[in-house]
């Protein structure tokens, strides 16, 4: 959810980002479109005036031909911005974004329907199907990853013992263990993973990837061992 989140701001942020890029390309173009001022409105005006006197009209002749090589300074020229790059950035994030966006709602959708079909499971069969999923750790937050784990631990328990271990804290949950029937190196495993479950989901404990390895590969060989009633170590 968190993530969806993002991404709906994400694309916001292009998206203003677009708008703005256009309105200040459109400014640069009516700027660019207004005509520059008449810089030649009082040129040569003293020769507009009629000269009478043959000597000033001579004078005024010569200088008249001196100034035809001087030209006026050209008004400074409005470079445009070449947008189009800038736009098939943004429009390529966008695309990019939507594209993010449909594959995690479809990703949901998935498994909300998977999840429905699991229910129809046995406990150990519907356990299973879901470390099944935690097997891709690579990119996996390990808060996240020992979450998952946790619940699937735990709901397996309930559907097989008949313990509201979901309900309970670690706590409450461990003097449990021993309603199992587990033998007893099992039920020392399993307490030794509840303990230390707990700082990473509720301490911010960092998870080490190779230990992730090992509590996914225990969980299930936990799962696959309690499947069918075990005799009890006295």
């Amino acid at each position: 959810m968190r993530m969806h989140r993002n991404i709906i701001r994400f694309l916001l942020v292009v998206l203003i980002l677009f708008f703005t890029v256009t309105a200040f390309a459109q400014q640069k173009d009516n700027a660019a479109s207004e005509p520059p001022a008449n810089t030649n409105a009082n040129k040569a005006s003293g020769t507009e005036q009629s000269v009478s006197d043959p000597a000033k009209k001579r004078a005024e002749k010569q200088k008249t031909i001196q100034m035809t090589d001087i030209h006026d300074i050209r008004p400074p020229e409005i470079i445009g911005v070449d947008l189009t790059i800038l736009y098939l950035v943004l429009l390529t994030l966008f695309v990019a974004g939507l594209v993010v966006a449909a594959y995690l709602y479809f990703k949901k959708r998935r498994k909300k329907i998977k999840e429905k079909e699991i229910v129809k499971l046995s406990p150990d069969e519907a356990a299973l199907a879901l470390l099944d999923e935690l097997m891709d750790m690579e990119n996996s937050d390990g808060k996240e990853f020992y979450f998952q784990l946790s619940a699937i631990l735990r709901n397996y328990i309930q559907g097989r013992y008949n313990i509201n271990a979901p309900e309970m804290t670690t706590e409450e949950f461990l003097p449990k263990i021993e309603e199992l029937g587990l033998q007893k190196e099992l039920q020392k495993s399993l307490r030794e993973l509840l303990r230390s479950i707990d700082p990473v989901k509720f301490a911010g404990s960092l998870a080490v990837q190779n230990k992730m390895k090992d509590d996914l590969k225990f969980v299930i060989n936990f799962v696959n061992q309690t499947k069918k009633q075990l005799i009890i170590d006295n």
